[in-house]
């Protein structure tokens, strides 16, 4: 039988101490003549590196924070709404308004003489009726400054001419048409906004009447004139030529 490795190295040590070469402090040291023999080879540590965690995804609109300073998804703003006031056709009671720039063949707006009412000049028109009374009041801007101007509310929409508005409005209606006639064509029974303009173009001109207009009869635009309204017996309610009308829907 051939001997051992270990019978070997034992021998070899053996002899070696008799001669001499080796001193007892080399046989005991880690890095002696003898080391360690285990039943396998000896592996090196293992050495295990953590990953670093990993952060999720945020979901969609979710705010994100980065250090102190945080981003957030902006809201959407809606659109605004616009909302149309309606008013009860057919009642005593009401409210109805209009703005409206001029112009030689537009609607509602249309001038028939551009020299004392400018293309782009302003107009608008309101009408509350409430409790038996009705105020309307017609405020101009861009007109001829420091002027005089004839105004009612007429029967007609308007055209093409100034004719086409019709004659006033009149709550008790006269028998006889053209009404020049004062106890018919007058303030109270009819719609009289004259006015005169300021040094700027500008003017209002209002009237409160003791009446609502009926249900089933209503004016339906005002119309603009060269001067003030005439309250003479025989030319009552005349106020020269129609100059501009603005169709109101009273």
């Amino acid at each position: 039988m051939r001997p051992s490795l270990r019978s070997l190295l034992a021998a070899v040590t053996v002899a070696a101490c008799a001669s001499g070469l080796v001193t007892a402090t080399a046989l005991a040291s880690p890095g002696g003549l003898i080391p360690s023999l285990g039943s396998g080879s000896s592996s090196p540590a293992r050495t295990t590196t953590a990953a670093a965690p990993t952060t999720a995804g945020h979901p969609a609109g979710h705010s994100t924070s980065t250090g102190t300073s945080t981003t957030a998804a902006r809201p959407t703003t809606a659109a605004p709404r616009t909302t149309q006031a309606s008013s009860a056709e057919g009642g005593d009671d009401g409210y109805r308004q209009i703005s409206a720039v001029f112009g030689t063949n537009t609607s509602p707006a249309r001038t028939y003489n551009a020299q004392e009412v400018p293309v782009g000049s302003k107009v608008a028109v309101t009408s509350s009726s409430a409790d038996g009374t009705t105020v309307v009041t017609l405020e101009v801007s861009g007109m001829l400054p420091n002027h005089m101007y004839g105004a009612h509310a007429h029967t007609k929409v308007c055209g093409a001419t100034g004719a086409d508005a019709g004659p006033h409005f009149q709550y008790k209606q006269d028998p006889q048409q053209p009404s020049t006639n004062p106890q018919y064509a007058n303030s109270k029974n009819e719609i009289w906004l004259d006015l005169t303009t300021d040094a700027s173009g500008a003017g209002v001109g209002s009237t409160k009447v003791n009446w609502s207009f009926p249900a089933n009869r209503r004016p339906n635009s005002v119309v603009l004139h060269d001067h003030h309204t005439s309250t003479a017996q025989g030319s009552a309610g005349d106020a020269g030529a129609r100059l501009a009308c603005v169709t109101v829907g009273f």
